[in-house]
């Protein structure tokens, strides 16, 4: 059901945890796919309250599209 997303609920903290050194996925609705997909919960999930109540939510964690090595290099001298 999640995909690359990790998700804990501690009293009233939820921490989500997402794994940065993945690549993704080409998004499904982008024009010619320069969406990638990094995290997704793919559609709602229940997440329980800390009062024991149901919450419903959804998580698309997404970038444009994939830098080359060259363009991350080019920025890095610029900034």
């Amino acid at each position: 059901m999640l995909e690359n997303v990790n998700i804990r609920i501690k009293g009233d903290v939820l921490t989500i945890t997402v794994d940065l050194s993945q690549k993704g996925r080409p998004s499904k609705n982008t024009y010619r796919q320069r969406t990638m997909v990094i995290a997704s919960s793919n559609g709602s999930i229940p997440l329980v309250n800390p009062d024991g109540t149901y919450r419903r939510e959804t998580l698309n964690m997404s970038i444009w599209r994939m830098a080359e090595p060259s363009e991350i290099e080019d920025y890095e001298r610029s900034a």
